[in-house]
């Protein structure tokens, strides 16, 4: 693949010590060992919730350091991703992947790993609605809103949410999501402690200079909130929509605040 860099993960564990968990040398076991290790971490009242947790997790353990890569270090991991490529973390519960391999930045790059990133999870979906007995539907819900986050996440924490929703948008093209008609439905930014609407790539322009921060709804649950002791997510959709914006808004002041 153009543009290969075997160090690309290298430079985003040393800009963000967090996903070192992730992408980080480890050894033995994979998937059916992972989901497994469920409940030695949490406990929440049904195998579904389980299953949509660990699904959840492994996720962001995929898309976080994927959208990283590409927004801030202009290079597109591959995301055509097989057993090969995991391996589980010393806990148990967390699993670290390598790329197969690189490319530099471009839509085609993003839109092709998206379109990996579709038949890959299609096969872990299948595994943990075997295990879980969770349904496909909610856990395609959480791999589009996994994309979409991650990628928003990393445009907003490196000042350049502009690529954030390039990331986002691409992603979701390449997973057969339709997002045509706006730059990204349901997009709002955060402007001077308020939230606007950004419908046009004119506001995200105006967003972009405002050095604002954007969000997306999700439509998704972790199911974290299941967890004696733990309450809903920043952006969960069962929030009334009051707190939950109370929340976002807290948290886009103190990105803005680093």
């Amino acid at each position: 693949m153009v543009g290969h860099m075997a160090d690309t993960f290298s430079h985003v564990v040393a800009a963000y010590p967090r996903w070192a968990a992730a992408v980080g040398p480890a050894a033995g076991g994979s998937i059916p060992f992972s989901v497994g290790s469920v409940r030695s971490k949490f406990a929440l009242d049904s195998r579904r919730a389980e299953g949509e947790l660990w699904f959840y997790s492994f996720l962001g353990s995929i898309f976080g350091p994927f959208a990283v890569a590409a927004v801030e270090f202009e290079q597109v991991p591959s995301l055509a991703l097989s057993d090969d490529n995991l391996v589980l973390h010393s806990d148990a519960y967390w699993i670290n992947w390598q790329a197969p391999g690189f490319s530099d930045f471009s839509q085609e790059a993003v839109v092709a790993a998206g379109r990996d990133a579709g038949v890959f999870f299609g096969g872990v979906i299948a595994e943990v609605a075997a295990e879980f007995g969770a349904r496909p539907a909610p856990l395609w819900a959480l791999v589009r809103d996994g994309a979409v986050q991650a990628s928003l996440d990393a445009g907003n924490v490196a000042w350049d949410v502009e690529r954030g929703v390039q990331v986002a948008r691409w992603l979701l093209t390449g997973l057969d999501v339709a997002v045509a008609g706006e730059v990204l439905p349901g997009l709002r930014a955060v402007i001077d402690g308020e939230f606007s609407p950004v419908i046009t790539e004119g506001q995200l322009e105006a967003a972009a200079a405002d050095d604002a921060v954007v969000f997306a709804p999700r439509a998704s649950c972790c199911q974290i909130y299941r967890q004696e002791g733990s309450a809903e997510c920043t952006s969960c959709p069962r929030r009334d929509a009051g707190s939950r914006d109370a929340a976002l808004l807290r948290y886009a002041q103190s990105l803005r605040e680093l």
